[in-house]
């Protein structure tokens, strides 16, 4: 769980880091993340990643998303393993011990969903997985409870689409 935490807080860092792109261009084609934060649209298509790799036999999902949210550059971030391989399917994050998922800059904090957090959740639906260019590419959708910096400070992702190719 600590190469989690730690791989998904550099991937957060260098995205946060990466200059200001128009973020908000049709993320219904090519590669987007999109999903409305307690209710408010998040979108992100310029600056967006979908896919899996593997390394010593574990299969890693990355979804990540940078844009422009309401005056603050954010990125989501979402990163689970498995040994078993990642196929078109529904994956319970709360319930995985490599799982963990952040959003940055929404009302100035970091939220964050981490498997051993009982109040936080994480659902990804990979509904697609196509090979473009030699790299597995996947599209889905998602939700989530994360936590903020205070107890008792939540945010609610519902809508959450994604896609890599």
């Amino acid at each position: 769980m600590k190469k989690f935490v730690l791989m998904m807080t550099v991937i957060t860092l260098l995205l946060s880091a990466c200059g200001k792109d128009d973020d908000n261009t049709n993320p219904t084609s090519g590669s987007y993340v999109k999903m409305k934060i307690n209710g408010r649209s998040w979108e992100a298509s310029s600056n967006a990643v979908a896919g899996l790799s593997v390394i010593d036999g574990v299969t890693n999902a990355t979804i990540i998303g940078k844009a422009n949210f309401e005056g603050q550059e954010s990125v989501i971030s979402i990163i689970f393993s498995t040994a078993e391989g990642i196929t078109e399917d529904t994956y319970d994050l709360s319930d995985s011990d490599d799982a963990a998922a952040s959003v940055t800059k929404i009302d100035g904090k970091t939220y964050m969903m981490m498997s051993f957090s009982p109040t936080t959740s994480c659902v990804v639906n990979i509904t697609g997985i196509q090979t473009v260019g030699g790299i597995k590419k996947i599209k889905g959708t998602f939700s989530g409870k994360f936590l903020g910096p205070a107890p008792g400070d939540y945010i609610t992702i519902t809508d959450g689409e994604f896609s890599g190719y």
